[in-house]
């Protein structure tokens, strides 16, 4: 059962209202534990999560680069369904557990690039990450893609293990 309380009674509906969505992912593979979706709205400086299951907004909100915020614009989950990825229009990328709703850490200081011509994602991952942090990976698989088509750019984050400690 929900409460309202007097100060929230007086809101209007429109103020109650999330604005539009831009973007949103799911994973079926979780969706028995816990949130299964999460979505970014419209000049927003967080993600919600939701309850496909249930039809219902979930008990978390992702809260990406507290000490900075911009507006949220695009978001993934991981392919295990455990972990929300967010992208800011600041350049921001951050993962969330989607079952506590706790940042995990974030993407920006990591090695990033482009691939070259005739290069796969993979293959230019292993490349920058020699070039910009001088330590050789081995990818294991991807992660999570965010497509942010109003900047024109997809970001590809991969799970790599150190070939030599």
């Amino acid at each position: 059962m929900i409460r309202i309380s007097k100060a929230e009674s007086c809101l209007k509906e429109e103020e109650l209202k999330l604005k539009p969505i831009i973007a949103f992912d799911c994973a079926e593979i979780r969706e028995q534990d816990w949130c299964n979706v999460v979505t970014c709205h419209m000049d927003t400086k967080q993600a919600y999560v939701w309850r496909l299951q249930n039809f219902l907004i979930g008990e978390h909100v992702l809260r990406p680069c507290p000490e900075n915020p911009t507006p949220v614009k695009a978001c993934a989950i991981s392919a295990c369904g455990n972990f929300a990825v967010l992208g800011t229009t600041g350049g921001w990328i951050e993962r969330f557990n989607l079952q506590s709703g706790i940042s995990r850490g974030s993407y920006v200081d990591t090695p990033k690039g482009s691939a070259h011509d005739g290069e796969s994602a993979a293959e230019g991952t292993i490349r920058e990450t020699w070039e910009e942090a001088g330590v050789e990976v081995e990818v294991i698989s991807p992660f999570a893609q965010l497509d942010i088509p109003l900047i024109g750019q997809t970001y590809v984050i991969f799970l790599a293990k150190l070939k030599k400690p």
